[in-house]
């Protein structure tokens, strides 16, 4: 099954910012396990990046992309809003994939049980403490929900898929799912850097527990 992998740089450069690791070098030694292991059980890796990602994870380190696609340049959106990226990858693919993100390593490739499934996820969790507060946090700005998604925020316990891997074969429910995620940050401003709270982290909300929601109201496997 083809590979996807996304990374949006924000313009920083990758040997000088950790990108929320302990230092840059340990950033890119997970890129390089994350995209060497899976390369030895895929003919298609594909890289989705800027041109820093592609100048540092390409030309610099030779990671074994079979295909490197500068797209992210320009893109101005908080930089908080990270899954962005990520989505608008989801959305460019038009045959069964999955995405993995750079702290993923799959040593042993995708589980043969699972590759043919129509949407797969890394996991799927339950709601704890922790989302519950910050959801909280993030209802009393009055956000714009589908009411799908605004049901499940009502939940004492909210639904989420982790999407650090994240694919599957119903092209057409993952195209749909990649719509209505761009349309509630679109519709909230969340993908304006001038947009207030431009600084809260709703990736959680509009990448993973949309995805759970969504699919829980279509019937979705």
């Amino acid at each position: 099954m083809r590979i996807v992998q996304t990374l949006w740089t924000a313009g920083q450069s990758l040997t000088a910012n950790a990108m929320g690791w302990l230092n840059p070098q340990m950033n890119l030694m997970s890129w390089a396990l994350s995209a060497n292991s899976m390369r030895e059980h895929t003919d298609e890796l594909v890289l989705y990046t800027d041109t820093e990602g592609a100048r540092t994870l390409a030309d610099r380190l030779k990671l074994p992309y079979t295909e490197v696609v500068v797209a992210y340049d320009g893109l101005e959106i908080p930089k908080a809003h990270w899954a962005i990226p990520k989505i608008m990858s989801y959305a460019r693919q038009d045959k069964p994939f999955v995405h993995a993100d750079g702290d993923l390593y799959l040593p042993n490739g995708l589980p043969h049980d699972i590759s043919g499934s129509p949407v797969i996820v890394q996991n799927e969790e339950e709601g704890s403490d922790y989302y519950r507060k910050m959801m909280d946090g993030i209802m009393l700005t009055s956000p714009v929900l589908p009411d799908y998604l605004e049901k499940e925020m009502q939940k004492p316990s909210i639904g989420s898929y982790n999407a650090g891997l994240f694919g599957g074969n119903d092209i057409g429910f993952i195209h749909k799912y990649c719509h209505e995620a761009m349309k509630v940050i679109h519709d909230n401003k969340w993908d304006s850097p001038d947009t207030a709270g431009a600084h809260i982290n709703y990736n959680l909300l509009f990448e993973q527990i949309l995805l759970y929601a969504l699919a829980k109201d279509c019937g979705q496997e």
